[in-house]
């Protein structure tokens, strides 16, 4: 798992493909799937095809819903 930080803002979990895939319950070419269907929203940390990250509160949100766990 990564820790993104951003100025002024509490840093972010960025977690791997197959963190989530684990999280899910679910195969990491669900995962990519999904983040290619645009279900669940994830940025690359590159051009082509560069590794995924997937904001672990944004996983939250899209799996418990607007609130997520927080």
């Amino acid at each position: 798992m990564q820790t993104m930080l951003v100025e002024g803002k509490t840093p972010q979990r960025m977690l791997t493909v197959d963190e989530v895939a684990k999280r899910i319950g679910q195969s990491r070419w669900s995962v990519y799937r999904k983040v290619a269907a645009g279900q669940i929203p994830a940025v690359r940390l590159g051009e082509g095809r560069a590794a995924l990250r997937i904001d672990e509160r944004e996983l939250n949100r899209w799996l418990y819903g607007e609130d997520g766990l927080e």
